[in-house]
């Protein structure tokens, strides 16, 4: 329920920002390099947040003892934070390549350089 409230003002957002003041339509391409560039902060930020929290709690796991299990789990958990992490730097990478492969498919909407 939450994610379909959160799809449903994302969308309603996108199509009311592609309305200006006086009423004309911004062109797709532009509203599309709009989406890469939040993509690209929001995912930024993520991956940052997860590099650091990762590199912590690593760090932390190594001033526990051996015996036990949260020591290893503490490792695993900070392990996926940097896998997670890695993951978001790929996303931000290829995002403007997807948005320009899917944008192309039928409209012939070219991007150029976002």
């Amino acid at each position: 329920m939450k994610g379909t409230i959160l799809l449903l003002a994302f969308v309603t957002t996108m199509f009311l920002g592609m309305v200006q003041a006086s009423g004309t339509i911004i062109s797709v391409s532009s509203q599309l390099c709009n989406i890469v560039t939040d993509v690209k902060l929001v995912v930024g930020v993520f991956t940052l947040v997860m590099f650091i929290v990762g590199g912590v709690l690593y760090a932390a796991a190594h001033f526990l003892p051996a015996a036990g299990q949260i020591r290893g789990n503490l490792q695993g958990w900070a392990m996926g934070m940097i896998v997670g992490g890695i993951v978001g730097l790929i996303i931000i990478i290829i995002a403007p390549y997807v948005v320009t492969t899917i944008a192309g498919f039928g409209s012939g909407i070219s991007l150029g350089s976002c």
